[in-house]
């Protein structure tokens, strides 16, 4: 633990090269993760970096997914965060569950680059992925991701109208 303290505080390419290492053993865990959530500074920037790095061969396997949500776990102020979303999220073989957690990230940065990102996922070809983007952009109030998920207040007119109609009739649906 103090070890993984020490080497995030150093914040250089190495010392977090070294921290990266540690984390892809689950029996670090518990010393590393926390100094990997509390990186500031080098360090940080190091990690944004090396999730960006379309490559990866900075962060392999657990060490990604760490090191992910230590610095998409924060509401970080400036687009380098959504930067790191959209170089993420552009990946080919990226499986669903990093693209929920950038959803998740995503939702809760307060950018018009995010709701962009949220948007343009929502439109992608994964339907669990589509159906989380659109209820983050719900959540962020964009009124078009209300109507796709709720349907338009005329949808819902026209159906309380109809409703009375439709009650105990024989129409059976596809």
């Amino acid at each position: 633990s103090t070890a993984a303290v020490a080497l995030v505080g150093i914040g250089d390419a190495e010392s977090m090269q070294a921290v990266a290492g540690l984390l892809t053993h689950w029996d670090n865990h518990p010393a590393v993760v926390p100094a990997v959530q509390a990186a500031q500074g080098p360090a940080f920037d190091w990690m944004l970096a090396a999730l960006a790095d379309p490559d990866g061969y900075q962060l392999k396997g657990l060490a990604y997914h760490e090191v992910f949500k230590a610095v998409i776990g924060r509401r970080c102020p400036d687009e380098r965060t959504v930067d790191v979303i959209a170089t993420i999220l552009a990946q080919p073989d990226l499986g669903s569950e990093m693209r929920l957690l950038c959803i998740a990230a995503l939702e809760r940065l307060e950018s018009e680059r995010s709701l962009q990102l949220l948007r343009a996922t929502a439109a992608g070809p994964y339907s669990d992925v589509r159906d989380a983007a659109l209820d983050a952009l719900a959540h962020r109030g964009d009124s078009e991701a209300r109507v796709l998920l709720d349907g338009s207040p005329e949808a819902h007119a026209l159906i309380d109208e109809l409703e009375p109609d439709l009650t105990g009739s024989h129409l059976t649906f596809d």
